[in-house]
């Protein structure tokens, strides 16, 4: 059994990093609840049958002064730190790239380097594709990059109206945790696509945690991305694989079993060459233990 692993989730108040963890947990009903953090709440979770401690930390200002106080107490034994911005809250950008500074001289004092993921919150369908969204993203992540020379960082955008948007970020955080895993986990995938005339593939734990992904071209990954909600969706209501096919792209969703892990193979292909039959035959593995002995071992790894 692995060490419980501690994640944090900071960001100035109002960021969204308390719905974010009510996404992940699916407790939508929340939502319209939630009240400002005070201080810090610490939550227990159980995920890929990992046993985790997520703290979030409070961002209101007579918060944040009182963290840096108790530095050695909250960024210390650190495996992730999610560092969440509102995007649409352009007018505070010069306080959360202040409370992010802080955080890394912080870190820097303390002799500690968990991967950094930025979260570009809110970027809700309606302005994600605007010239302000793409103006704020790329000014906060040179000041951001400027800041932490010398860490690992990764920036993704998000909204609560996108849930794999979330899920996807979290899911990067948590795969930087089996670095050699991954790859090997990639390279089984890598395969698999030769196999169905795929250009991209996903594998997703039952927890719906992306724990490998395979993609020929960032398009083909995108494309994938776009549907990955309703196919889920989809599947959740019927329990039965899923084909979809729209404006020349076709997408599956497979669940598959190895050995005590429950799973979800997602494809994607534009060929219009790939027939409906070939694309969903069933995995052939040539040795279905090391597979299983990789998952095994991905999981201890984290």
């Amino acid at each position: 059994m692995s060490e419980m692993k501690k994640i944090l989730f900071c960001g100035i108040d109002n960021a969204g990093k308390t719905s974010i963890l009510h996404i992940l947990r699916k407790n939508y009903s929340f939502l319209s609840k939630l009240k400002p953090t005070k201080g810090i709440e610490r939550s227990q979770s159980k995920i890929l049958e990992i046993d985790f401690v997520l703290w979030d930390l409070g961002g209101q200002e007579q918060y944040i002064s009182q963290y840096f106080d108790r530095k050695e107490f909250i960024f210390t034994e650190l495996n992730l730190l999610y560092f969440i911005i509102d995007i649409q809250d352009e007018v505070r950008f010069d306080n959360v790239i202040t409370y992010f500074e802080n955080i890394v001289q912080a870190l820097k004092d303390l002799d500690q380097k968990p991967n950094i993921i930025i979260l570009y919150h809110k970027i809700d369908p309606d302005i994600e594709h605007t010239t302000n969204v793409a103006l704020y993203t790329r000014d906060l992540s040179k000041k951001i990059n400027k800041i932490a020379v010398g860490f690992s960082v990764d920036f993704f955008q998000t909204s609560i109206f996108k849930r794999w948007s979330i899920l996807a970020a979290f899911s990067y955080g948590i795969r930087r945790l089996s670095e050699q895993n991954v790859k090997k986990l990639s390279n089984y995938l890598g395969t698999w696509a030769e196999q169905f005339g795929a250009t991209a593939v996903l594998l997703i734990s039952a927890d719906d945690i992306i724990i490998g992904e395979y993609s020929k071209t960032q398009d083909s990954a995108l494309k994938l991305n776009q549907y990955l909600d309703e196919l889920r969706h989809i599947y959740v209501l019927s329990k039965k694989p899923v084909v979809l096919k729209l404006n020349g792209d076709m997408l599956t969703l497979n669940p598959l079993h190895v050995g005590k892990f429950s799973l979800d193979l997602i494809k994607y292909t534009n060929n219009p060459e790939i027939t409906e039959d070939s694309f969903t035959k069933p995995v052939q593995m040539d040795n279905q233990s090391d597979f299983e002995g990789l998952l095994h071992n991905f999981f201890q790894k984290i």
